[in-house]
């Protein structure tokens, strides 16, 4: 800043007070740009704001201190007598993460598993949370079900030769349910059809078994008895039908279920 020829100009003078200003500011700071730069721009007004932030926190921090050593001693003495330890007043506020770039963290985490819980949401971003009975605004969308899903599913399925068999989806059925009462009446129910049959056989076998000496006179006592197993294979038969119909049965209920939207 020169005075020569500068005459009465007071623009002098304010160069020289800015000049000043400026390298205080610097040695204050210690930074230049936001003591240099041009005001009005975003990153002008942003790292002004950072320096502000500065400020507070140092001020806040000589405060602090200046407080719990010349004036929390006196007032505790006063009140409660010498002491051997006296209270630390901390004076400022937490250093938080912005809430965009807090909101864009959860959006980005929870997907990965991150859990929050939403009472710490409301209270970062300063919302009451609603009662129950009040009308909101937003929350997660039900879902939409499609009538018409499994009805499609079923015709692409029959369409490819992938029918189900019966006795397939009666043990997929069954094994979804808590209620085994089908399986166990069709169990008891060959077992009741085969039981003539099969104690028939058995006492003959049994008394073969007994009369023989080694395993190739059993052998032959076996092949002269000419068991008849038609009475056991007709029961068996039975078993086999009545499965097949309860499974018949069984899937046509599930596929009313299902047309009718109820839940298996």
């Amino acid at each position: 800043v020169s005075a020569l020829a500068s005459g009465a100009n007071p623009e002098l003078h304010q160069k020289r007070c800015d000049n000043l200003d400026q390298q205080v500011s610097k040695l204050v700071l210690g930074q230049t740009t936001s003591t240099d730069a041009i005001s009005g721009g975003h990153a002008v007004s942003k790292e002004h704001r950072e320096v502000a932030g500065d400020i507070e926190r140092a001020d806040a921090l000589l405060l602090s201190s200046t407080i719990t050593e010349q004036l929390a001693p006196w007032l505790i003495s006063l009140n409660f007598g010498p002491q051997q330890d006296y209270p630390v007043i901390a004076i400022g506020r937490p250093d938080e993460i912005p809430i965009k770039e807090w909101v864009e963290a959860i959006k980005a985490l929870a997907p990965l598993g991150l859990r929050v819980e939403t009472g710490q949401i409301y209270d970062r971003l300063q919302i009451e949370e609603p009662a129950k009975d009040a009308e909101t605004i937003g929350g997660a969308p039900a879902a939409m079900s499609d009538p018409l899903a499994g009805l499609f599913n079923r015709a692409a399925s029959f369409r490819q030769g992938h029918a189900p068999a019966p006795f397939e989806t009666l043990r997929a059925l069954m094994s979804s349910r808590r209620d085994p009462d089908v399986a166990e009446a069709l169990a008891r129910r060959t077992a009741e059809d085969a039981a003539g049959a099969l104690g028939g056989l058995t006492a003959a076998l049994r008394a073969e078994f007994d009369a023989a000496s080694d395993l190739d006179d059993l052998k032959e006592r076996l092949t002269r008895l000419e068991l008849d197993p038609r009475a056991f294979a007709q029961a068996m038969a039975r078993g086999i039908a009545l499965s097949d119909l309860a499974g018949r049965a069984a899937l046509l209920d599930e596929l009313e279920r299902d047309d009718a939207g109820e839940d298996p």
